[in-house]
């Protein structure tokens, strides 16, 4: 999924992951494809999701580092 012209279908594939509790495959699509976002927004709420989901794996320190990469954009806003 190179090349993301509306982050919007990115979200919807992620969405759909999560409520499947295929938080491996969400992970995995958000690291892959986060480079291809643009806004600083769409970045800010890609880590965030990649925070929750770490959380959902049990990783809690990746998941505070990628809580903080989110606060960190946001704050930037």
């Amino acid at each position: 999924m190179k090349n993301i012209v509306d982050s919007s279908i990115f979200y919807d594939e992620v969405i759909k992951l999560i409520d499947l509790g295929d938080f491996e495959s969400a992970n995995r699509l958000i690291k892959n494809n986060i480079d291809t976002l643009k806004s600083i927004d769409d970045i800010a709420l890609a880590y965030l999701n990649l925070g929750f989901i770490n959380d959902k794996l049990g990783d809690n320190i990746t998941a505070i580092d990628y809580f903080s990469k989110s606060i960190s954009l946001e704050s930037q806003l």
